[in-house]
């Protein structure tokens, strides 16, 4: 089962290596420009999955 683990993170180590190499160093979030995550955005979809998953909203 080692073995298994070990190389999975090699082969995301190597994916990884590959992405960075294609972006130039530059990460997802640096591409975006400014395509910030606002709480403002995740607040509707939060209140729809604590509903699903409780019954209720927590917020």
């Amino acid at each position: 089962m080692q073995e298994n683990v070990k190389a999975l993170f090699t082969g995301i180590e190597v994916a990884e290596k590959h992405e960075e190499q294609e972006r130039h160093g530059n990460d997802l979030a640096e591409l975006g420009g400014t395509s910030a995550i606002h709480s403002e955005k995740l607040e509707e979809p939060t209140v729809a999955l604590d509903t699903r998953l409780v019954g209720k909203p927590t917020g």
